[in-house]
């Protein structure tokens, strides 16, 4: 027979175990809700940087469109790479010359980030420090040291933002123009010079398509054609005025 002293201590012993399932499962929610604004603090973080380094690679495009229309766009300038320049570790920084002043073989500027300020030759293809790696392995199939294309990192200073002191720098950029020009051949000939060897198809079977195959495939100025006819020779001081005179334009 259960006496009600006995009673009493099996509810003490029920509630003390009810009390200590609640503890727990509190204990649980807890962590449950600390875990979840943990992740959600991590998400924000995240897009915030997401957000600020697309904005700082917006701002690089600008600077980068800016410089090149400054020191490329008026008609007396041409480019090259640096691929020639003596000492030069960076191959494929792009020089800008004024043709208009022939004898200077100094290039009014490089076009990658470091050069924006008052010293457009701040920095050049043997100097480059501190850099972010632009055309690396795995970029266009780029995988020889040579052709990978590294540009200095340039500081972005706060000047009027919330809760951060003027000069503190809030992120970093980097950019270059490169020039594609050296892929145009002028050695290439006209590949389109005798309609009749394009007897395959689609052209072979098309008229249409064969009337218009100069629109269609990439011309070279070619030093001759697939008859051995002159076309152009850029050293030929011939002709009023001569392709020689010509090609500094």
């Amino acid at each position: 027979m259960i006496t009600a002293r006995q009673l009493f201590r099996r509810q003490r012993g029920f509630a003390l175990v009810i009390t200590l399932g609640l503890v727990a499962l509190l204990l649980v929610l807890v962590l449950s809700l600390t875990s979840l604004v943990k992740v959600d603090s991590t998400f924000t973080q995240t897009t915030l940087h997401q957000s600020a380094a697309r904005q700082n690679a917006l701002l690089a495009l600008d600077i980068a469109l800016a410089q090149l229309q400054k020191h490329a766009g008026p008609d007396a300038r041409v480019t090259a790479t640096s691929e020639f320049v003596p000492g030069a570790t960076q191959l494929h920084y792009t020089g800008v010359w004024n043709t208009a002043n022939a004898a200077n073989p100094t290039p009014v500027t490089w076009l990658v980030s470091g050069n924006e300020g008052t010293n457009p030759l701040a920095v050049t293809p043997g100097n480059a420090t501190n850099t972010a790696l632009l055309v690396g392995p795995g970029t266009v199939g780029v995988t020889k040291a040579t052709d990978q294309v590294s540009a200095p990192l340039v500081d972005i200073k706060s000047d009027t933002v919330p809760g951060q002191p003027a000069g503190t720098t809030i992120g970093r950029y980097a950019w270059w123009v490169g020039d594609q020009g050296v892929k145009a051949s002028v050695a290439l000939a006209d590949p389109t010079a005798v309609v009749a060897n394009f007897n395959y198809p689609p052209y072979k079977t098309s008229p249409e398509l064969l009337s218009r195959i100069r629109q269609q495939i990439g011309l070279g100025a070619g030093p001759s054609d697939q008859l051995a006819n002159a076309i152009f020779e850029p050293r030929d001081t011939t002709g009023s005025p001569s392709n020689a005179a010509l090609a500094t334009k």
